[in-house]
């Protein structure tokens, strides 16, 4: 069976999800935090960012978060600080990124999905980071990806990725919430009934913060092995994330095609 060393080490494709917990606390975009592993990663990687509507909030606090119209107003201030804050990351280590916005209607029609497709394929080719999110300025409820790991799953699945990263401020999939039950059990890979039935076996968990939570992550990871990609669940906090995971020294859990 594949540990986390050998996908990290062999893939040639990569997409990496952060979601907005790590966004709010910052360190990932340190040159030593995850920016450092994203402009030095060998692979072609392509990185999910979440944290829009946060960064939004913070810099028009007058706006609530209540309705559709105030979320999409506050994604459309903080997406630009958001690319913002990327760029200024990145670039401390030489490295570019270039934005992409998305939602169903263009992933859901060929035509459009192939022009997405290629678009994404010559960023990557050109050394570029892809930064994608959704386009959540005009997305309704009733179009929408539902959450960016959703989102990172079919986005995976789009540009071919050999591997899916799900970077949380957990060290991957536990039988309790660790934050809160200290001597919660890790599990190295997410049991099968785990992944057959998300719903009914992990409490509706979203963050404060985002909309997601490790229920949502178990079904971007089931969708994604469904497309025979391999998923990693781990932390993205501290000193090189992605480094500590491939080497070893950061625990994760792993969800892997079935033969």
């Amino acid at each position: 069976m594949a540990d986390a060393t050998t996908l990290l080490t062999k893939a040639k494709r990569i997409v990496v999800k952060v979601g907005s917990s790590l966004i709010a606390n910052g360190d990932v975009f340190r040159h030593d935090g995850l920016a450092g592993d994203l402009s030095a990663w060998p692979a072609e990687t392509l990185l999910i960012s979440s944290g829009a509507v946060a960064l939004g909030h913070r810099a028009a606090p007058d706006l609530s978060r209540e309705s559709l119209a105030e979320r999409q107003a506050l994604s459309s201030i903080g997406q630009p600080l958001l690319m913002a804050t990327w760029e200024q990351a990145l670039g401390g280590a030489n490295a570019r990124s270039a934005q992409v916005l998305l939602t169903p209607d263009v992933t859901d029609d060929p035509v459009r999905r192939d022009n997405a497709k290629a678009t994404i394929g010559m960023l990557l080719k050109s050394g570029l980071l892809p930064i994608v999110n959704e386009n959540d300025a005009v997305a309704t409820d009733e179009l929408r990806y539902g959450d960016n790991d959703g989102l990172a799953a079919q986005t995976a699945k789009l540009i071919g990725a050999d591997l899916l990263v799900l970077l949380t401020n957990v060290q991957g999939f536990f039988d309790a919430d660790p934050t809160s039950t200290p001597n919660a059990e890790h599990w190295p890979t997410i049991p099968d009934a785990v992944m057959t039935d998300p719903a009914g076996h992990i409490p509706d968990d979203k963050s404060s913060l985002g909309t997601g939570g490790m229920r949502s992550k178990v079904e971007a990871a089931r969708y994604a092995v469904e497309a025979g990609i391999p998923v990693i669940i781990g932390s993205g906090a501290g000193q090189r994330p992605l480094t500590a995971i491939k080497k070893g020294e950061a625990r994760c859990s792993l969800a892997l095609p079935k033969a």
